[in-house]
């Protein structure tokens, strides 16, 4: 047993005595992420209202639609985007495509969107496309409006609806 011993101390004595030494491989990984910074919302809070005047039924039966409300999203610190898309989603009314379903006290309308230029926008599906500067603050512009749904009576009283809105930086 000690002839064991003393070759095992010997063969260990060659092998670390040599240049040659052994080693494990060890792999070292390396990730990360880099990022486009977003774009900052400026509203007084979170959820921003849009208020319509009263209207009158008699009003909306004549015309089909209420007066347009104008509303900005104002977004800043974009220095790394030229443009910005926004999309706007919510439950939409099943008798006026693209037009936002209200909850409440009255009945047969319904809140349909469109840009400052007067173009219809498609709930859920139409993204609009804006060129900005870079700048420090840039409002973009949008128009509300009440609609009158086809082949239903209006009824008078409180209404709202909740759309929220999807910024992406192309």
């Amino acid at each position: 047993m000690k002839k064991i011993l003393i070759g095992l101390g010997t063969l260990s004595a060659l092998l670390l005595s040599g240049s040659d030494v052994i080693a494990d491989e060890i792999r070292l990984n390396f990730s990360g992420n880099l990022i486009v910074p977003t774009c900052e919302l400026t509203v007084d809070n979170p959820e921003q209202t849009v208020k319509f005047d009263d209207y009158s039924k008699k009003d909306l039966m004549l015309t089909g639609k209420s007066a347009a409300m104008p509303f900005f999203i104002t977004v800043k610190t974009c220095a790394s985007a030229s443009k910005i898309n926004i999309i706007f989603k919510g439950q939409e009314e099943a008798l006026a495509s693209g037009a936002l379903a209200i909850t409440g006290a009255a009945s047969g309308i319904a809140i349909s969107l469109e840009t400052s230029a007067d173009e219809p926008i498609k709930l859920n599906s139409d993204t609009l496309s804006f060129n900005i500067s870079g700048g420090t603050q840039e409002r973009l512009p949008f128009k509300a409006y009440v609609l009158k749904l086809p082949n239903r009576t209006i009824e008078a009283g409180s209404f709202s609806a909740v759309a929220n809105f999807e910024l992406s930086y192309p």
